[in-house]
């Protein structure tokens, strides 16, 4: 598979695997935002070294910045011949987003293959068993 075609790839499933859903729209904290468990699945196999930054960079300020709050729970899946469960962490002050971040610049994109049906597959399993007592 060409880079140009993986990138447009993991762009397309980064739609589908970003985007929060919500079992309940009703407000969990009772000032209409609800919770959210925030499933990002990170490619760290050497086919996205040269972009590696920029899908940094993205996580870094566009999810974590622009789309999560107080109460949201981060959960991190890397791949790439296999995936593996990094991080799950609830968003309650400045230190759980730290520690975040400083988990993300822990990881490298030196995986010599890409398994994207494993991942997909592992996303999928780890996915249905979020469970929580909160509405979301």
């Amino acid at each position: 598979m060409s880079k140009k075609n993986l990138i447009l790839v993991l762009l397309i499933a980064g739609f589908f695997l970003i985007i929060p859903s919500q079992a309940d729209s009703s407000p969990a904290d009772g000032h209409g935002i609800t919770p959210v468990d925030m499933v990002v699945l990170l490619d760290t196999s050497g086919s996205v070294f040269p972009i590696y930054n920029d899908i940094l960079n993205y996580i870094m300020k566009d999810i974590i910045s622009d789309y999560l709050k107080y109460g949201d729970t981060f959960h991190l899946i890397t791949f790439d011949s296999e995936p593996s469960f990094i991080l799950s962490r609830q968003i309650r002050n400045k230190n759980d987003i730290e520690y975040i971040l400083k988990d993300l610049f822990l990881l490298y994109p030196l995986g010599k293959h890409t398994d994207f049906i494993s991942a997909l597959k592992y996303l999928r399993t780890y996915v249905s068993g979020i469970t929580n007592n909160s509405s979301r």
